[in-house]
């Protein structure tokens, strides 16, 4: 008797053991599926991936590869990205974690900002097929947009964590405007106004999950608008007009459509009967077009210009570069 009672307590423990898995382990030994972050850029304001987390959206597929069901896509989080933070005693994390299912094929997109107003691209049958995003230019063009995409295929492997290697994916542009300094060295030029008009200011970002998780954007053709400087600034020196430059919808200037308008006062200084002269101030107002270009989305472009006393501005340099490095005034986010 006292041996069937044993054999029993053992046959329940060992039941109980395979039934009843630990609060840690609630998905029969699937992994939990994380996040981590390798080291980015920052925008150019306060705000900071460390700080305010990022937004995941998250699609796999609804069956075993060669299933009908693995064709079509559902969405992991739901409709709204799932806010990824910085906890100090476990690193990234989120509410209500997902395990990895076997023989699956997951579609990861960040964003950052997380708030931002993304929704699902569907396809006639109402399956995703990535997010888009309508983007429309702040007067002060001071905020950027990064975005990060990983694809994961667990008949593979099945990874220790999702890393999103975050990527800017506006223009950032910089205007620079100095004086002819060879001929001019001893005159007055004053800058009062600068204006940039016939940007296209609203355009919708669109992520797909293909094999490659490709970003592409579309502009509106009917929404344009200026960007304006106004000081008092007498040169002696080069001027940078927007100190952290404008982040701009990847975009392209075709040739003799963005125009550049330049207000500033020039006084002459000459020599007239062996003595130095001051003429009165003269207020010129000059004209040119930027050049034809396609701004790329993490590109950097610095466009240097000079006046010239004739009522001529010139583009001396025009440097493109990616955008990102700390020279470059990119902000480094620590993973």
């Amino acid at each position: 008797m006292k041996r069937l009672l044993t054999i029993f307590i053992i046959a329940c423990v060992f039941f109980s053991c395979e039934n009843d898995r630990p609060a840690n382990d609630p998905n029969n030994g699937q992994k939990p599926i994380k996040f981590d972050m390798t080291e980015t850029r920052a925008d150019i304001t306060a705000s900071n991936i460390e700080t305010d987390g990022f937004g995941v959206f998250a699609f796999v597929n609804n069956g075993a590869e060669g299933t009908p069901e693995s064709t079509t896509f559902g969405s992991l989080f739901g409709e709204v990205a799932k806010k990824v933070y910085k906890d100090d005693a476990i690193g990234w994390t989120y509410d209500d974690i997902k395990y990895w299912e076997s023989d699956r094929v997951y579609h990861f997109f960040g964003v950052y900002p997380y708030d931002a107003p993304y929704s699902i691209i569907k396809d006639i049958s109402g399956n995703p097929t990535g997010i888009s995003r309508t983007f429309t230019t702040p007067d002060e063009a001071n905020q950027d947009i990064v975005a990060a995409n990983a694809t994961h295929t667990t008949a593979e492997t099945t990874p220790n964590s999702v890393v999103m290697n975050f990527e800017h994916i506006l223009a950032r542009v910089y205007f620079i405007i100095g004086y002819d300094t060879d001929k001019n060295k001893d005159d007055e030029f004053t800058l009062k106004e600068f204006s940039i008009s016939n940007i296209k200011k609203e355009g919708t970002l669109q992520s797909l999950f293909t094999d490659s998780n490709t970003h592409s954007w579309s502009v509106n053709p009917l929404q344009n608008m200026t960007f304006e400087w106004s000081g008092e600034y007498e040169f002696g020196s080069e001027l940078s007009l927007w100190k952290d430059g404008l982040m701009l919808i990847p975009q392209t200037i075709a040739p003799g459509v963005v125009n550049i308008n330049v207000k500033y006062t020039y006084t002459d200084h000459y020599v007239a009967d062996g003595e130095d002269k001051i003429a009165a101030p003269v207020d010129k107002e000059v004209n040119t077009y930027l050049p034809a270009v396609t701004w790329k989305p993490g590109q950097q472009y610095t466009y240097t210009m000079t006046l010239h006393e004739d009522d001529l501005i010139t583009f001396r340099q025009i440097e493109v570069a990616t955008w990102g490095s700390p020279q470059q005034g990119g902000a480094i986010i620590i993973k």
